[in-house]
């Protein structure tokens, strides 16, 4: 009987290690961006970035209002965002991103400090972690998503991590051999 109990306990410990194994390496899922243009000065500028976002394969929907500088986009349902492929979009239609704000879906794990997350080809670099599970909303603080000034602070800031100033993956952000591009979030 002790021997059953045991072996029951034992089965029991392993089945909980691997439910938080697997809360662990959720994937993070993002509903939506909204993207900031600078240099628009008419609705015909808006209207050239918006078709120019439209031909962009993994955006679903692109929304705007007549005379703003900021679009609303709807990823298609499985896609990951590409930042480089949006900001070459807006920088080929003759403007610059002003700020990309990325809205995910909040998990049941809390996000640390200089954590590194993969996403699709690329990696996230946490700056500062969401402080509360219900609204996961993150701007990309990297050079040409924010301004000048901005990055100049940043990376003044962020001096002990190579891979802000380079934007690829370094010896702070992972192990892999293979180097891929980081972007550096701020919740």
């Amino acid at each position: 009987m002790k021997t059953l109990f045991i072996i029951l306990i034992t089965c029991l410990c392993f089945q909980i290690s691997d439910l938080k194994a697997q809360q662990n390496t959720s994937v993070l899922a993002m509903q939506k961006a909204e993207l900031q243009v600078n240099g628009l000065t008419c609705s015909m500028c808006n209207l050239s970035v918006y078709k120019s976002l439209q031909k962009v394969s993994f955006i679903d929907s692109v929304k705007t209002q007549l005379n703003s500088s900021v679009y609303t986009l709807t990823l298609k349902p499985g896609e990951y965002i590409d930042p480089s492929s949006i900001k070459k979009q807006v920088e080929d239609a003759g403007f610059s991103v002003g700020a990309l704000r990325l809205f995910f879906q909040p998990m049941d794990v809390a996000l640390a400090k200089d954590e590194h997350l993969a996403y699709g080809k690329f990696y996230f670099h946490v700056l500062n972690p969401p402080t509360s599970n219900e609204s996961w909303v993150a701007e990309i603080k990297d050079k040409k998503f924010v301004s000048q000034k901005e990055y100049n602070r940043l990376r003044k800031e962020l001096n002990q991590h190579p891979c802000y100033e380079s934007g690829m993956t370094s010896a702070c952000c992972t192990k892999d051999a293979e180097s891929r591009q980081v972007y550096h979030l701020s919740f």
